[in-house]
This record gives structure tokens, sequence and C-alpha cells, in this order.
């Protein structure tokens, strides 16, 4: 059920429905990240992009892209789930958080941050701990040009 064995065929695809994919390794086949989309043929086009683009943020997905990118590889996409309806973003997101717990669940290392609970609470820490030491730089500036006045 948790294997990615091949690509699937984007011709003609049907952009009423949304599904929900996977990205595998393809030197081990292991399923590394679970989204969601309406129309995976361009979604997968995204990664690739942000996997090359200098500006943006090193998630553990972009980290993992670019060494796929390094080694001439990329992702085995699979599409394990579709559905044909108006759910709001909630509803979308609920559908795909069932599918990264259920992959999580069977053990597989995930590089998803956001619905992940391996990478979720780390990357917060993180982002928040840059924001407080940003607060901390601009602090002691202020303080400095304070204490400069005559």
């Amino acid at each position: 059920m948790f294997a990615a064995n091949a690509a699937p065929t984007f011709s003609g695809e049907d952009l009423t429905v949304w599904c929900v994919y996977t990205l595998a390794d393809p030197r081990t086949s292991a399923v590394r990240y679970v989204g969601q989309t309406l129309g995976a043929a361009g979604r997968l086009d995204g990664h690739s992009s942000e996997a090359r683009a200098r500006s943006a943020r090193v998630t553990p997905k972009v980290a993992w892209l670019r060494e796929l990118n390094a080694l001439g590889l990329g992702p085995i996409v699979a599409v394990v789930d579709t559905y044909r309806d108006e759910r709001s973003a909630a509803g979308r997101q609920a559908v795909e958080r069932q599918w990264i717990d259920a992959f999580v669940e069977a053990g597989a290392d995930l590089v998803n941050v956001h619905g992940n609970p391996v990478r979720e609470r780390p990357m917060r820490r993180a982002a928040q701990e840059k924001k407080r030491a940003t607060l901390r730089q601009r602090r002691a500036a202020v303080e400095a040009r304070i204490a400069a006045r005559p």
C-alpha cells in the first residue's frame, strides 16, 4: 500500500479532481513526502523549481530534492488517493494529514514539515529561536544608539 512503483501519467489530467500524492526516493522506493493538490503534474514541477531556487528556504524536503538533483535523479510520484468535491482548505488538509499519519505510523521517514509531528515541532522551534535572535539584535542596536547619544 505504501510503495510508490511508478510515476502516473498526467496527460489529459482532470483538473477538477483533488489528489493525495507521494514522492518516493528512487534509490530505495521509500516514500519521503506526502502532499495534496489539484493538478499533480504542475505540483511536481513546483517541487522541482523550489529545489532548484537558490532563495528557497532549506526545509528537509528541499534538502532531499537537492540531494536527488545532485545525483541526476528525481522523485517517484504516485497518486494514492483522489476525490472530487468542494471541501474547504481545512477539509483537504485533513485528508492529507490522514495520509501523513498513516505513513508515519508505518515507519516512513517523511520530509514533510507541516502535518508531520516528527519534523513540525523542531522546525517551529527553530523559526521561533531565529525570530527571538533577530529581536535581540534589534534591541541591542537600539540600546547602542541610545547609549551613543550625547
